[in-house]
């Protein structure tokens, strides 16, 4: 998401002062509101698992 988020403001321009003003605002404020919207459904699920724990868990492992 974080990569997303720096290619996407990055994106059309050589750096990304070479936005309008309103134009890299626009960027930085979408990128801000994707993280909250992550940061809810990430705190919404975990709480749902710690209510049902037989269910299955966040599992971070790698996988090889």
């Amino acid at each position: 998401m974080i990569a997303t988020c720096k290619t996407y403001i990055r994106d059309g321009v050589t750096t990304i002062w070479d936005h309008t003003h309103s134009e890299l605002l626009k960027r930085i404020k979408d990128c801000t509101q994707l993280n909250e919207a992550y940061q809810r459904q990430y705190w919404k699920t975990k709480e749902k698992l710690h209510e049902t724990p037989s269910e299955r868990q966040f599992d971070f492992r790698s996988v090889t």
